[in-house]
């Protein structure tokens, strides 16, 4: 159970995608319109409770860095709400096993917007691909066990 912040946000698809999974994971978006499950503060680390998506986890997206609520995950169904709190626009994609090319619309100062993913056991990367972001520090991976 690892998280790892990495410095990196750079323009959309400079970094090749994990292999594919035998059972693809599915991901869906949707402009968020909930709040984030109780509990689900930045940097709390615990995870929150499951919901009808699977696990809520609030992202906050800045310049540049990226703030995960939780820094355990294990295998099942997760919603990234992710929530633009800076000045620029931002957007979050999730590559990993059987995740690619995953991602939010990109999101302006005050919006949010849900990423569904089903997350297998492995290292997945989440970052922003708007611009040279990824490369700016708005990048992080994350083990699921």
């Amino acid at each position: 159970m690892l998280l790892a912040l990495t410095a990196a946000c750079g323009g959309g698809d400079d970094t090749a995608a994990a292999p594919a999974a035998s059972q693809p994971a599915a991901a869906t978006t949707a402009p968020w319109t909930g709040a984030p499950s109780a509990g689900a503060t930045a940097g709390a680390g615990a995870p929150t409770a499951p919901t009808a998506t699977g696990t809520t986890v609030t992202v906050t997206a800045t310049e540049f860095a990226l703030k995960l609520s939780q820094d355990t995950f294990t295998a099942g169904t997760y919603t990234f709400v992710t929530t633009n709190d800076g000045q620029a626009i931002h957007a979050l994609e999730t590559e990993g096993p059987g995740v690619s090319g995953s991602e939010t619309a990109d999101l302006g100062p005050g919006q949010s917007e849900g990423l569904t993913v089903t997350l297998s056991p492995g290292t997945y990367k989440l970052y922003c691909p708007v611009g040279n972001h990824e490369s700016r520090g708005m990048s992080t991976e994350i083990t699921v066990t």
